[in-house]
């Protein structure tokens, strides 16, 4: 079982933006009736040769809508390997994507989705450089001995000088086991998320291990509120084990969060703008608030969802009703890096 944190931080003083709310009935002849977007034409993505040189590899997550003629546009880095030139090479490639648009009633409209790249080397040398094992190592010796300084130290250069997909998975695993001893429940998340994600079914964790952190991440979705990207996990995690006692706990908390949702109970929660500018919060509910807390400055949202896209400027005296036959919406928060915000999702 787990619980529900209701500390609400936003004022609900209007209610603003979108459309009207939808009869029950027309939102389940909607349901039955839409065909989401497929990909029919895709161009890779060009490795820059800067890092190619460098045997730099790197990975992008998109969030991004296609039109009704099955054009991407509004493209957003959602999260990355945090390299300005994969994200560039990434945007660049997925703009010249062609779709056949999502389906509504027979009519074609604008739909939401996402998208992971990776940039792999060809013909490169599996696993970490021995200057990476060396730094992990000590990292972890620092770590054992509580000593923080050297620990920054070499956490520091575990990031600033990852090669490859390998190196970047056990990286972000260094800055969970940094953030459990010295940092706080949004870094843990942050790097695991980021760790089980990007290495998907590619190997770089061993099996047993990306299990036990998925269901870390799963964990602290549910202790940070994110409950919608918590019933994604899920789905990764039912992929990953047939165990019945397993499948029976998932099936009980998608039970409590389905109540959450249909019941419109609100809840909060808190999230960090990152280094592009950005980010992305998948939505529970079809109303919002937020605020963006102590320092720091949010300039725009932007609305991605499964049947319909708007974008806005942020005002924190808001609330924001979205049209309910919109569907799986991800908030796009627009703001100066490091800027922190409470979302109140419903409401």
């Amino acid at each position: 079982m787990f619980k529900i944190a209701t500390v609400f931080a936003v004022s609900v003083l209007l209610c603003a933006a979108a459309l009207g709310a939808q009869t029950e009935e027309s939102v389940a002849e909607e349901v039955v009736t839409f065909e989401p977007a497929n990909r029919v034409q895709t161009v890779n993505p060009k490795f820059p040769y800067s890092r190619q040189v460098a045997g730099r590899e790197g990975w992008v997550r998109l969030n991004y809508m296609i039109d009704a003629t099955g054009k991407p546009y509004d493209l957003v880095v959602a999260e990355s390997s945090d390299d300005t030139r994969f994200e560039a090479a990434a945007i660049a490639a997925v703009e010249q994507f062609r779709y056949e648009p999502a389906v509504l009633n027979g009519q074609p409209i604008d739909s939401g989705t996402s998208l992971m790249i990776t940039f792999a080397l060809s013909g490169g040398k599996p696993g970490a450089t021995d200057k990476f094992v060396r730094r992990y190592s000590a990292f972890e010796r620092a770590l054992k001995k509580e000593d923080r300084s050297k620990a920054d130290d070499l956490l520091a250069k575990l990031v600033d000088r990852r090669q490859n997909l390998y190196e970047e998975a056990y990286m972000q695993l260094a800055k969970y086991r940094y953030a459990q001893k010295w940092g706080n429940e949004w870094d843990e998340y942050q790097a695991l998320a980021r760790a089980t994600a990007m290495d998907g079914d590619r190997g770089f964790l061993p099996d047993d291990a990306l299990f036990v952190m998925t269901q870390l991440t799963l964990e602290l979705e549910l202790k940070l509120n994110y409950l919608a990207r918590a019933l994604g996990t899920i789905s990764r995690l039912r992929k990953m084990s047939d165990d019945a006692e397993h499948h029976a706990i998932w099936t009980g908390i998608e039970a409590q969060i389905d109540t959450i949702k249909n019941e419109g109970k609100p809840f909060s929660n808190r999230h960090v703008v990152g280094s592009s500018n950005s980010t992305v919060y998948k939505l529970l509910h079809s109303s919002f608030s937020l605020a963006p807390v102590g320092d720091g400055e949010l300039s725009e949202l932007r609305l991605h969802c499964d049947k319909g896209s708007v974008g806005f400027g942020f005002d924190p005296e808001i609330r924001y009703e979205v049209n309910r036959k919109w569907q799986n919406c991800g908030l796009i928060v627009i703001g100066t890096p490091g800027t922190e915000i409470m979302v109140r999702d419903g409401g």
